[in-house]
């Protein structure tokens, strides 16, 4: 089913809106929870900032947070003091974030996370299948699951290719064959980019993707009340 372009313009507008103003609680609700969904992110990334940012005030993470999901609206508006929190944690990208995150660094280095691919996919495919159903459309390293939630699809987007990442997952939204949302958990908690796993043990694999498959339960669950009413 293909919607009208004026129609599809419209929800998309509206699905962006709910979403919007769903992120920006669920980073207030991360922030009070002291990141209890964010740790369980195996990423450099995502563990860097968060080791960083632990030094502020919940008041100055929150606000750094929501204006990251702010920003990447046409009509952001963020505050003084947002820009600076921003700009802190850009320049402290350059600098390695914090002591653990440059001690994931050095074990990198010295191969801690090299993991076969082939048991990260199986463990990953394992979690997700009870989640998400089984893996459609599998190229190799990449796959998708596609989940009926009401009238909207959710196509769950893995990849596990490439060489410094271990693998990525994101979602997309669909009414009928249209794709209304792009969705992904580091999004939805402000802090902007694709979210992947990328430092993950040997003996932290079913951990990773235990929380991994937790975190798509979580998205499921949480949408049809956030686009409930479209």
């Amino acid at each position: 089913m293909d919607l009208p372009t004026t129609d599809l313009a419209e929800v998309r507008a509206a699905v962006a809106d709910r979403f919007h103003r769903w992120a920006l609680d669920q980073c207030a609700s991360e922030v009070a929870a002291n990141f209890v969904h964010l740790r369980t992110i195996r990423s450099d990334w995502v563990l860097g900032i968060l080791e960083f940012i632990e030094r502020w005030t919940p008041e100055d993470q929150l606000s750094m947070m929501q204006a990251k999901v702010m920003s990447g609206r046409q009509d952001a508006q963020l505050s003084e003091r947002q820009v600076r929190l921003l700009q802190a944690v850009r320049m402290a990208a350059s600098t390695g974030y914090g002591p653990r995150r440059r001690q994931m660094l050095e074990d990198w280095a010295a191969g801690r996370y090299r993991v076969p691919k082939g048991v990260i996919r199986g463990a990953l495919k394992r979690e997700l299948a009870p989640v998400l159903g089984r893996p459609q459309q599998v190229d190799g390293p990449e796959w998708r699951h596609r989940t009926e939630v009401g009238k909207w699809t959710v196509v769950t987007e893995v990849d596990s290719g490439g060489t410094t990442r271990q693998f990525e997952l994101d979602h997309v939204v669909q009414l009928g064959d249209s794709t209304v949302l792009w969705a992904s958990p580091v999004r939805w908690w402000g802090l902007g980019m694709p979210t992947t796993w990328d430092r993950i043990a040997a003996d932290d694999v079913a951990g990773a993707t235990g929380a991994a498959s937790a975190l798509c339960r979580y998205f499921l669950d949480q949408l049809p009340e956030m686009l409930h009413g479209l």
